[in-house]
This record gives C-alpha cells, structure tokens and sequence, in this order.
C-alpha cells in the first residue's frame, strides 16, 4: 500500500510539473504576441505619422476593440481646430506584419468605447452625428447612426422621437469612457 502511495505521489509531482512549464510557454507566447503589435505600431508611428501628424497635438492610445488578444492603435489629432481620428489595426501575413487603417474620421467631438463598441461624436454642418462602430474583419462596421439636426433626431436615417435620442445617446453618455485618457503624444 504505501509503494502505490509513493508512487502516486510521485506521478502527480511529475503531472504538476509539466502542467506548470506548459502555464509558463503559454504566458510567454501570449505576451509576445502582445509585443508584436506595439513595436510594429511604434516603427509605424516613428516612421510615417510623426512627419504627417505628430506636430498637430497628436496623441495615441492603444485598445483591444473586439477582445482578440491583440490592441488596435487609436490616434488623435487636431487639424483647423477639430478632432481628427484614425483606428489602425495590426495583422501579421505571410510573415509580414502589417499596419492598415480601418477608419478615419475629421470634426470629431469625441471617441468613446464601451466594451466592444467603439462610439464617435462629429459634427457635419450644423448636424451631430454619432455612430457607433464593431470591429469586423480589420475594418470597422458602422452599426448605428444617429443624428440630432435642425428638424429632428434620426437613427440609420428614419425619424426617431426625441426621447428616443435621449435614451440612446444622451443618457448612455456616462456609461462610455474617453478613448484618449491618459494618452500619449506622439514625439520623436
């Protein structure tokens, strides 16, 4: 009895080493494929947005928009006194890494996220436009609009009560946060 305790004992010694080294290979492999993005996004950045936008009080931020493990690089800058934003992605192929832009946005008020829902506040004339974005595919797919003009309040382009805005998009204001706190400026 005490030889099959022994080895029991033994066995499961054994069992929880290799369980704990193949722990450790996984977390390795996960934080180097968080690694690659952020330096091909960091050459990206050094290499083409600094001389096109870095001196227009840009800043960056990086977020995971559909909860694949791997952050899409947000950016935001001034041009004329508004808002301008950019959402690229990253995607390794045919051992390429590559850095795409998804979306890009002039006059914007804000950009807020909430969970996977990516919101954007801009302004087309006198109307305030928010739509609200999912990432699909590497690009970025508008699922709703909604619009307060002059002669009313409309989502996706039909007419919709006042009411109906306030609870949409007023109301669900406090329960987005700001994409861009705690941001950091692009620089050389």
């Amino acid at each position: 009895m005490k030889k099959i305790v022994k080895k029991t004992a033994i066995m499961l010694t054994a069992i929880m080493m290799v369980l704990q080294v193949s722990v450790c290979l996984q977390a390795t492999e996960v934080s180097a494929k968080a690694l690659a993005p952020k330096k091909a996004y960091s050459n990206y950045i050094n290499r083409y947005l600094y001389d096109s936008i870095g001196k227009k009080n840009a800043k960056y931020v990086y977020r995971d928009l559909d909860g694949d493990g791997v952050q899409e690089l947000l950016v935001k800058y001034t041009v004329g006194g508004r808002n301008a934003y950019k959402v690229y992605t990253y995607r390794a192929k045919k051992g390429k890494e590559i850095v795409q832009i998804m979306n890009l946005k002039n006059n914007g008020i804000s950009m807020m996220v909430k969970g996977k829902s990516l919101r954007v506040t801009k302004m087309v004339g006198s109307t305030k436009v928010t739509i609200d974005y999912r990432k699909v595919d590497n690009k970025l797919f508008k699922y709703n609009t909604y619009e307060k003009r002059y002669n009313g309040y409309f989502r996706n382009g039909a007419r919709i009560s006042e009411e109906s805005y306030n609870k949409n998009v007023v109301n669900k204001a406090d329960e987005y946060a700001n994409v861009f706190a705690g941001a950091k400026k692009i620089r050389k």
